[in-house]
C-alpha cells in the first residue's frame, strides 16, 4: 500500500497532476506513469480524477494549458463534490502506459514485471522524479534501476553509472543506492555517486546532508556536508585512513569535493553540461570523453595515455576540445565518424 495516498481531491488541486492530464511536461509525465506502475491499486481514483480534469476543460471550451489556473476552482469544486455525494467511478485500461525513451521494464519468469530500469545513452543525460518525488540526474551511459516496492517497503535504486540524488526524507525508509562496490545509506540530502563499471575508481560526494558507506566485508564510513570518498576499485589497499570508523578495504582517501573559482562543485559540474578534468591523464580521462562525446578514442604511443591535462568545457564539439589540448602536448588526431585516433 502506498504510504502517501493521494485522494481525488488533492490530485486536482496538483499542478504536476494537471500536467501529466494535459500532457504539457515531460518530468510530470514520467512520474506519474511510473507511479501508476508502482500503485496500480490507486488506477481508479486517478482516471477518475483525470476524467474530471479533461471533462472540465472540455466543457469550459480550454484549449491551452497555460490557461490552466482559470479551472483550478472549479476542479477543487468538482473534487468536493464527489466527496460530498459519494460518487464511485470505476475505469479501465484502453492503452498501455505511454513509454518514454529510456524507460523500459525487467520480467521474471512468470512474465510479471518486477523491475524499473531508467537507462541513458552515450552523449544522453536525464533527469527523473521517483515515486517518493526525490529526484535524481542520470548523467551519460548509466542505468538506475529499482522495484516496484519502491517507496513501500523499500527506497532501494541499483546504479551503474553516475548520477546525482536530491533526496526526501523519509526515516522509516533509509534512501540505499548500490553499486558493484558499495553502498550508500541516507535519509534526505543531496549527493552525487560516479560508478562506472570498469572504471580504477569510484567515487561519491556530499553536497548537504549527512551519508554513510558501507563495503561487503562489513567496513563503513560516514561522510559530511563538501567531503567526497574516492574507492579504488582495483585495489582493496588503504591509502589514506581518515573517518571517525574503520575505513573498508578499497578506499583510496576522503578528501574535500573541489570548486572552481566562481565556487561552483566541480565534481556535480556534468549537471550543467559542463566536462572538467584536474591534473588527470589521457587514459583516467578516455572513458569520461568516450561517454561525454558517443565515441572511441585509440592512439598509437602508449606514452600518450599518460598525457596529463586540465580543462574545463562548456557546449563544446570534441574538436574544439581536442585542439584546447593540444597546447598542452604536442599530439595529432584524425576523426572518422565516431572514431577517434591520436597521434605524436
Amino acid at each position: 500500500m502506498n504510504p502517501a495516498k493521494r485522494t481525488i481531491e488533492e490530485l486536482l488541486a496538483d499542478d504536476s497532476f494537471c500536467n501529466y492530464c494535459f500532457q504539457t511536461n515531460e518530468e510530470d509525465i514520467l512520474f506519474w506513469e511510473t507511479y501508476l506502475e508502482l500503485y496500480p491499486e490507486e488506477k481508479t481514483g486517478i482516471l477518475a480524477a483525470k476524467s474530471i480534469v479533461l471533462g472540465l476543460r472540455t466543457a469550459i471550451g480550454q484549449q491551452e494549458s497555460g490557461k490552466r489556473l482559470f479551472i483550478k476552482p472549479l476542479l477543487r469544486m468538482a473534487a468536493l463534490l464527489l466527496i460530498a455525494l459519494g460518487v464511485y467511478y470505476t475505469y479501465e485500461w484502453i492503452k498501455p502506459a505511454k513509454k518514454l525513451p529510456g524507460f523500459t521494464q525487467q520480467s521474471t519468469e512468470s512474465g510479471v514485471s518486477n523491475f524499473i530500469v531508467y537507462t541513458t545513452a552515450p552523449g544522453e543525460r536525464k533527469k527523473i522524479r521517483l515515486p517518493d518525488s526525490s529526484t535524481v540526474e542520470l548523467n551519460v551511459a548509466s542505468r538506475l534501476q529499482l522495484t516496484k516496492d519502491f517507496n513501500k517497503t523499500n527506497r532501494d535504486l541499483y546504479l551503474e553509472g553516475e548520477a546525482l540524488f536530491d533526496v526526501s526524507h523519509n526515516e522509516e525508509l533509509p534512501f540505499i543506492v548500490q553499486t558493484p562496490g558499495y553502498e550508500v545509506r541516507v535519509l534526505g540530502t543531496l549527493f552525487n555517486v560516479k560508478a562506472y563499471p570498469g572504471e580504477s575508481i569510484s567515487e561519491t560526494s556530499l553536497i548537504r546532508g549527512k551519508v554513510k558507506l558501507f563495503k561487503p566485508d562489513g567496513g563503513h564510513l560516514t561522510l559530511l556536508p563538501l567531503q567526497k570518498v574516492v574507492f579504488e576499485n582495483k585495489s582493496t589497499r588503504v591509502m589514506n585512513q581518515v573517518a571517525d570508523s574503520l575505513p573498508a578495504p578499497g578506499i583510496q582517501h576522503i578528501m574535500p569535493i573541489t570548486k572552481n573559482p566562481e565556487g561552483a562543485i566541480s565534481e556535480i559540474s556534468w549537471t550543467v553540461n559542463t566536462l572538467r578534468f584536474e591534473n588527470e591523464s589521457l587514459s583516467d580521462i578516455r572513458g569520461k570523453l568516450e561517454r561525454w562525446y558517443n565515441i572511441h578514442i585509440e592512439w598509437n604511443d602508449s606514452i600518450i595515455g599518460s598525457y596529463r591535462f586540465t580543462g574545463t568545457f562548456q557546449n563544446e564539439p570534441i574538436e574544439k576540445v581536442l585542439e584546447a589540448l593540444q597546447f598542452s602536448y604536442p599530439f595529432n588526431y584524425s576523426i572518422n565518424q565516431d572514431k577517434v585516433i591520436l597521434s605524436k
